[in-house]
Order: structure tokens, then sequence, then C-alpha cells
């Protein structure tokens, strides 16, 4: 069947709570699925399946955290290995929190509703302090739902427990922190994503003989988590470039560098009056230098230098700062 006709099969046989994430699910999975260009009735079961274990990865995406991706059977291989290591440690923290070993929900539902009514109310009393705090969890989509943070209460040491050791288990792996503490509630496996990543955006401020100017400080933070392929590593660089405001392939070259260097050196380009008499020396020395690219005008020279700038103040997020 094709993929419309498949993904109306999974919406009318998956719990109601979950029919909003079919449609992503069925992109996510399509390695592992889409066999000859077909889907076919027998996986339909298969998806729902995975379903419950996909739902945690949104809440990462809402933090930023997560370029677009489609899971393989490496991922998946490699999710089922690390869980099945961590299944002792999530018996073990069931049986000191639940004092049982088996999961203590049978649904999603059951396990966030358990979660929010542990959680403290964000009141204008509470709401600074709580969100100050780092035992905090960010809550996936349920029908489409916004997500939501939950705090554990200080009185409630099953809750704290639990987001305490999902977080040191996250650290530790990779798994979504509410991807664990799912797993501890609802015995249902987590899932690695091939690649997590996050941008750091920091303003800074430079004292220039002009006044202030505030630039934008960036990286980016890369965790590979299984084997991924060409394609996927394609899709990881272009969302990183998008994140850093570079959105054409067209790099600086030579030119630009000479062209900069070569105006720098004869002092900043005069603001108002005296372009002409800064930029005609600078053409005819260019000219010079190179016969095979020449400018017939200085105003030429100079609308090359400014877009020069432009794109730097633009990737760099200049402003200035009075």
């Amino acid at each position: 069947m094709n993929k419309e006709e498949f993904r109306e099969k999974v919406k009318s046989s998956c719990p109601e709570e979950l029919v909003v994430h079919v449609p992503i699910a069925i992109d996510v999975l399509s390695d592992i699925f889409l066999r000859d260009g077909q889907y076919y009735q027998a996986d339909v079961a298969k998806v729902i399946q995975y379903l419950g274990r996909l739902v945690p990865l949104l809440a990462q995406k809402d933090e930023g955290q997560l370029a677009s991706f489609r899971l393989t059977a490496e991922d998946v291989l490699t999710s089922d290995y690390l869980a099945n290591l961590l299944s002792y440690k999530m018996k073990e923290t069931r049986r000191f929190a639940f004092n049982a070993e088996e999961a203590p929900f049978d649904s999603y539902e059951d396990a966030i509703a358990w979660m929010e009514g542990q959680s403290v109310e964000l009141t204008e009393d509470t709401i600074v302090q709580m969100q100050e705090t780092q035992l905090r969890m960010l809550l996936p989509y349920l029908s489409g739902e916004e997500i939501s943070y939950i705090y554990p209460k200080p009185e409630s040491n099953t809750l704290w427990l639990v987001v305490k050791e999902a977080h040191r288990t996250s650290k530790k792996i990779g798994f979504t922190p509410i991807s664990v503490a799912l797993y501890i509630l609802v015995d249902i496996k987590p899932l690695l994503t091939p690649h997590v990543w996050s941008s750091v955006s920091i303003p800074e401020d430079i004292e220039t003989e002009n006044g202030s100017v505030r630039y934008r400080k960036r990286w980016v933070d890369i965790r590979l988590n299984t084997e991924i392929s060409w394609n996927e590593l394609l899709a990881l660089y272009r969302s990183i470039r998008g994140s850093l405001g570079v959105t054409k392939n067209k790099m600086a070259s030579n030119k630009h560098l000479e062209l900069y260097e070569l105006v720098q050196r004869k002092g900043a380009p005069p603001e108002g009056r005296g372009k002409l008499a800064f930029f005609t020396p600078i053409m005819e020395e260019w000219n010079r230098l190179h016969p095979e690219d020449l400018y017939h005008s200085w105003q030429g020279i100079n609308m090359a230098y400014n877009r020069i700038v432009q794109k730097l103040r633009a990737r760099l997020q200049i402003e200035s700062v009075i």
C-alpha cells in the first residue's frame, strides 16, 4: 500500500492519544518499513509499538537539541542493546521506589498523570525557584498538547528518585531523561537518535572608538550516538549552518580577504563625505595588482567592500550598543 493508506491504517489501530504522532513516526521509520516503495499491512502493529518509544524524543526536539533524523535498523539495534543493559538498573529503581520490579503503570497517560500529580504547582511564589532548579523534566506531547515541565515536590521522594535516576542515566547513555523515566514507569524501551546537537549563543560587548558593538559568540555541541550515513551527516550539516545564520553555500574567497585587508591598511572608511578620496587610491592599487579583475569606479570597490562587511555583520549578528 502507499504511504497515505498505510498512515490511515496505523491511525485507525493505535491508541487515541498517539494518533497525532503517526505522520512523523512513519517518516522517521521509513528506512525500516518502506520496502520496494511500498508499505505492508504486517508492519502496522510494529509502527504502533514504535510510537510509544518515539514520543519522548519530541520533548528533546522542542528544546532545540535535535536535527532532522530518520531511524535506521542500526539506531534501533543500538538502542535495544543499551536498553537491555539498563534493565537491571531499571528494576532496581522500581524496587526501591515502588517496592516491585514490575513497571507501576500500564500507559503513558497514567504515568504522566502521576508525575504531574507529584509535581510542584507553579505559582508566583514558586515559579522562579523551580525554574532555576536542575531537578526538572520536560514532558513530551500527548494528543498534540503543549509540552510542559514537571518539578518534583521536595516531600515526594518517589518522583524525586525517578527524575534523578532518569537524568543520571541520560548523561551516561544518551537517552532523553523523559525516555528513561518512562522506561522506569511504563517499561517501554527508549530510543536513541543518530545524533543530538545544540547551538549556544552568548552576547558579548566590544568597546570601539565609535562606541560599543555587540556580537554573538556561538558554537555547536554535537553528540553522535550511532553510526550515521552520508545523508544523515549532510542533514546535520545543513541544520547546523542554518542555526549559525549561514544560509548560502558561497563562502568568503581569497579576493574577499585581500580586498578587506587592503581597505583596512588604509584606515577605516569614512561614514559621510570623503569616500571618493578614500576609495580611489584603493581602486588604483587593486587594479595595479589585479589587471585581470579591474574595478572601473570607486563606487564599485566601495560596494564590494560593504558587501563583505554586511555579510560578516549578519553572520556574527553584530549590532551597535550606545
